[in-house]
């Protein structure tokens, strides 16, 4: 089994104050936090078959509602992708592989998978 977990980017800094309803709401924005989530996958699935690609830099700033920073958004991805080119050609490799074996496919054909 092969897990794909894809990121928005770092969230924003959960801010903390003097208040006991500010710490239940930090305590609860951190639980839920993706990356909460990601590192749980990361100790449950071995490299080979859970891959994580988020963009860590430069979409601080950026909510989800951000529609109008569509232009960051696009360029600080690409720019991640490039970064991470390998790793993801690496993951659709081993991806492809177990969808497809490759004994299935002849050779120089293109291989395409449709759903069910």
């Amino acid at each position: 089994m092969q897990v794909l977990s894809i990121g928005t980017g770092l969230g924003d800094v959960v801010m903390i104050h003097d208040r006991r309803t500010s710490i239940i709401s930090a305590l609860k924005k951190m639980a839920s936090s993706s990356r909460q989530v990601a590192a749980r996958l990361e100790e449950k699935y071995d490299v080979r078959n859970y891959q994580r690609f988020n963009v860590e830099r430069g979409l601080e700033d950026v909510t989800l509602s951000d529609w109008d920073k569509a232009s960051k958004i696009s360029a600080h991805t690409h720019n991640y992708l490039q970064e991470s080119r390998q790793r993801l050609e690496n993951f659709v490799k081993t991806f492809a592989a177990e969808v497809v074996p490759a004994e299935e496919v002849p050779r120089g054909q293109p291989q395409t998978v449709t759903g069910q």
